[in-house]
């Protein structure tokens, strides 16, 4: 009898555990214009960055499903933060939209996209140390399609290694993400601006004394 209990409850935590950590899959459709993808994705911390994307992709490798929409986990120079988003596109249309990671001081920033068969379909680093043409944007962009009613799974590898690593990770049309963009810029332009101005009067009344 307690043996049969204590199978019993090693099955209900075994349970539980699969479906803490199961990944949910998020639906788009072509009204998909800015969502928020944090809350539907999962996180994995490697450790020191030891993991390769082939361990990575093993069944072994726990993600902790996400409840945040903005991610904030400090200093962490020698650790690789793993996201996983898995998109299914509902609609009877191919749709093309963009992931935006808004950290624009992120040192590594692997981008990889998996098809249905766990198999390696592209792969793309767009860090600083990485990037090998400017675009004049300080989001962190990737453009991705899909077919009428195909599941894809989405990874990214993140690393600051000068600055905290805090961000967004969004998935918008292009519309959107330019005007946000373009507002972001806007903000530091103004931000600079009024900076520079309060050097040049602190420097002004300084020498008119």
């Amino acid at each position: 009898m307690k043996f049969s209990t204590y199978k019993y409850f090693f099955s209900l935590l075994l349970l539980m555990q699969l479906s803490v950590n199961a990944q949910s899959i998020t639906s788009i459709s072509e009204n998909t214009n800015n969502l928020n993808l944090l809350k539907e994705s999962s996180w994995f911390l490697d450790k020191n960055s030891q993991k390769s994307l082939s361990d990575i992709l093993q069944k072994s490798i726990l993600f902790q499903n996400s409840t945040k929409d903005f991610f904030n986990f400090g200093y962490i120079f020698k650790d690789t933060l793993w996201i996983k988003s898995i998109l299914k596109n509902t609609s009877n249309k191919q749709i093309t939209r963009y992931f935006t990671i808004d950290a624009p001081n992120l040192a590594v920033c692997d981008f990889y996209e998996i098809d249905a068969n766990n198999t390696l379909k592209r792969k793309e680093k767009n860090g600083v140390l990485q990037r090998k043409k400017f675009k004049n944007e300080l989001f962190f962009t990737f453009e991705v399609s899909l077919r009428p009613h195909e599941e894809k799974t989405f990874l990214f590898a993140l690393r600051p290694m000068t600055h905290s690593l805090h961000f967004h990770l969004k998935l918008q049309d292009y519309k959107v993400y330019k005007n946000e963009e373009l507002r972001h810029q806007l903000l530091l332009t103004v931000f600079f601006q009024y900076f520079a101005c309060c050097i040049y009067l602190c420097n002004k009344y300084k020498y008119s004394q």
